[in-house]
């Protein structure tokens, strides 16, 4: 507690004299997940002329895993911050954000918070049904290093049966959220709370999502993608059976509507129970799994389509082209990304003049692919990303120059193979080996 006080007193001496005024927390339960919307309003009682207008922002102890977006309440604007990494309090994350976009007076600053934390809500008990017991335990409080006046934070859930079991009585209660309020919160304050539900949700994550993205100048894109499936639920005692919970073996994928030439296959091979919804803007591709995924299981399946070359390949000029795609789709629907690989593949002999990726991916480099065209191979972009979001699925732009002669370069060199090799057998059918004759 003294080394706390200690770095509260170093940060006022830095930061100025700062105080939450206001916070207001919400707390939505997504399956395992969690997303907290923070509205904070700041007051900095340092003068104007000495003030630094920054603030520190702290992760709850304990919290990885998280996805962080600050903005300012005003003008909805992101702000600039940076992670401080020599911060000396253990297991906890800060943030130094520069306040210079939110002030609304001499003093006041308004803020809004919005973080992603994954695997934050466990589940414990599987009940007989397709319901089990789900809990979550964590911080009460806002933690900051900053002292906070009129505070309150809200708990939202979703599909919860029955009376919600929790360790502190809240100060308001109904059947989607119950409330906490307090007029003043010390710094560094921790307190657990026990929240316990019922609910019918399924704690699905996709642990690992492998996209291949062909580029074709023959009038398609093939698509790809290999998707390790994990369901972080409780255990399952006792038998089971594959009609128990059909909720547990069909899913729903977001595909484009010009998408055609559907496959998908699982480690057995290949499963042809599956159907398309269409709707005014989006394909559903709803398929059904040869069995259930129950807690703790795990499972992988392939998944693959086509797309018509016109709507993402474009012709730029001077042999220069431009494909621009979606660097994922919603593979499932409602369930969030931990890690994904994505393989963009063009043609070879391309040279790469422009690359721009979505922000949460980064460009890990480029390679040759041999697994269509052993002799020559094709040029490959890699990318990857982890704890990826919804927000996060925007398209990828790549631009790159490629001679359309260099399309006859594989026949080319087919046809030479399959030449070298007829006069290869008709040399050695004339070679006359016989030497008694000589």
């Amino acid at each position: 507690m003294q080394c706390l006080l200690v770095i509260n007193f170093l940060m006022l001496s830095a930061y100025g004299q700062i105080i939450n005024k206001n916070v207001h927390q919400q707390v939505i339960f997504h399956s395992h997940n969690l997303q907290i919307k923070t509205y904070l309003t700041l007051f900095n009682t340092q003068e104007a002329a000495n003030r630094t207008e920054k603030f520190i922002f702290m992760v709850d102890p304990n919290m990885s895993d998280y996805r962080i977006f600050f903005k300012s309440y005003n003008t909805n604007l992101p702000l600039s911050y940076r992670k401080l990494d020599d911060y000396n309090i253990p297991d906890v994350d800060a943030f130094e954000v520069d306040l210079n976009q939110t002030a609304t007076s001499d003093h006041i600053y308004q803020i809004d918070i919005n973080t992603f934390y994954f695997n934050q809500i466990k589940s414990v008990k599987k009940l007989n049904d397709d319901k089990h017991v789900a809990v979550f335990h964590k911080n009460l409080h806002y933690y900051s290093p900053y002292s906070t006046f009129n505070f309150t934070k809200k708990f939202i859930y979703n599909n919860v049966f029955g009376d919600v079991e929790y360790s502190h009585q809240p100060d308001e209660e109904t059947m989607l959220h119950i409330k906490y309020t307090s007029l003043f919160v010390p710094a560094f304050s921790y307190e657990l709370v026990s929240i316990s539900y019922v609910t019918d949700e399924v704690f699905f994550e996709i642990e690992n999502l492998e996209r291949t993205i062909e580029v074709s100048h023959f009038g398609f894109i093939i698509i790809q993608d290999k998707i390790r499936l994990a369901n972080k639920g409780s255990k399952m005692v006792g038998h089971f059976s594959p009609y128990q919970d059909l909720r547990l073996n069909s899913l729903r994928a977001v595909v484009p509507r010009s998408a055609r030439n559907f496959v998908f296959f699982d480690h057995l091979g290949k499963i042809n129970t599956w159907k398309i919804e269409k709707n005014e803007d989006l394909n559903f591709f709803i398929y059904k799994i040869r069995t259930p995924l129950y807690g703790n299981w795990k499972s992988e399946y392939t998944i693959g389509y086509e797309l018509p070359t016109e709507e993402c390949l474009f012709y730029q000029k001077n042999y220069e082209y431009e494909i621009s795609i979606p660097i994922l789709d919603s593979v499932f629907v409602g369930i969030n990304i931990r890690k994904a690989k994505v393989n963009i593949i063009i043609p070879a002999m391309s040279e790469i003049l422009f690359v721009k990726t979505p922000d949460y991916f980064r460009f890990d480099g480029v390679q040759n692919d041999y697994s269509r065209f052993p002799i020559t191979g094709r040029t490959s972009l890699l990318f990857s990303g982890t704890n990826i979001l919804k927000e996060d699925i925007a398209n990828i732009t790549v631009t790159y120059k490629f001679n359309t002669l260099y399309l006859l370069k594989v026949p080319s060199l087919l046809i030479t193979q399959i030449y070298l090799g007829f006069c290869g057998a008709i040399f050695l059918l004339r070679l006359n080996t016989d030497f008694n004759k000589l």
